[in-house]
């Protein structure tokens, strides 16, 4: 496993890189690039400062993140990033997309068992184009798509989403099972 991390600053200009390597997890690459500037005797970057960032991801295996962030839930699944953004610090515009598959999800305690799950997004501007997200339970599956803008003071979104016969748990005590479709909206106001 490798994680190397460097800043580096010439005159005004500041780039930043990271890359890490993980056997069991997978791999990740960034690096941005912005310009320092000098306010009430302190260098720093300032919201208005030119900002260009470059990232990739490619996680092989979810299992190790999960079990170190949630207690009680096993996941895995595979993912895939590429995200590039600029414009400024305070105002980045970003581009990209993210890919999963295999994505599992299992909270024994209480009867879930999801599996299949797959995900595909893109990412404009200040917009996350959902294109798919699928998961299967029992015999049944999850379809949703929508956008999510990210706005102030809170994101708006439109996620349109449908069911069929999805077991979202399954107990011995009880078995959930949901068909239907609609759609979660909410505004930034």
């Amino acid at each position: 496993d490798r994680l190397t991390a460097a800043v580096e600053v010439t005159q005004n200009r500041i780039q930043a890189t990271l890359a890490a390597n993980a056997a069991n997890v997978g791999t990740l690459s960034a690096e941005a690039h912005s310009v320092l500037s000098r306010r009430n005797g302190a260098w720093g970057v300032a919201g208005n400062a030119p900002l260009r960032v470059a990232a990739r991801a490619n996680v092989t295996t979810l299992k190790p993140l999960v079990a170190r962030l949630v207690r009680g839930v096993a996941a895995d699944g595979r993912l895939a990033l590429e995200l590039e953004g600029a414009g400024t610090v305070a105002e980045p515009l970003w581009s990209g997309h993210a890919t999963g598959e295999q994505i599992s999800i299992e909270q024994v305690r209480n009867g879930v068992f999801l599996r299949d799950g797959s995900l595909q997004a893109e990412f404009a501007g200040k917009r996350i184009e959902l294109r798919a997200l699928s998961v299967r339970g029992g015999e049944g599956r999850f379809d949703a798509k929508g956008t999510v803008t990210l706005s102030e003071p809170r994101p708006a979104f439109s996620i349109d989403w449908s069911s069929d016969k999805l077991a979202m748990a399954q107990r011995p005590d009880l078995l959930l099972v949901a068909t239907g479709s609609g759609n979660l909206s909410g505004d930034s106001e």
